[in-house]
């Protein structure tokens, strides 16, 4: 993003991670589904319980207001 985390935000996001790294751990099933969408295959040689919990932290990060993606 344009600036770093405060300290709230940081906290919240790890407890975001850790809260759907639980999730997908009981249901791995939802975490490979979560990594088939896209253009690209998936690497199969990195844990799908911890790339989807990082994926739904990236989504997250990407849909604040200070985002930007410059061309």
């Amino acid at each position: 993003t344009s600036r770093k985390p405060r300290k709230e935000e940081l906290s919240i996001l790890t407890e975001l991670y850790e809260n759907q790294w639980a999730y997908f751990k009981e249901n791995k099933e939802k975490a490979i589904d979560l990594l088939t969408v896209g253009e690209y295959q998936r690497d199969k040689q990195l844990d799908p319980v911890i790339t989807a919990a990082y994926t739904i932290v990236a989504s997250t990060i990407m849909n604040f207001d200070e985002f930007a993606v410059i061309r």
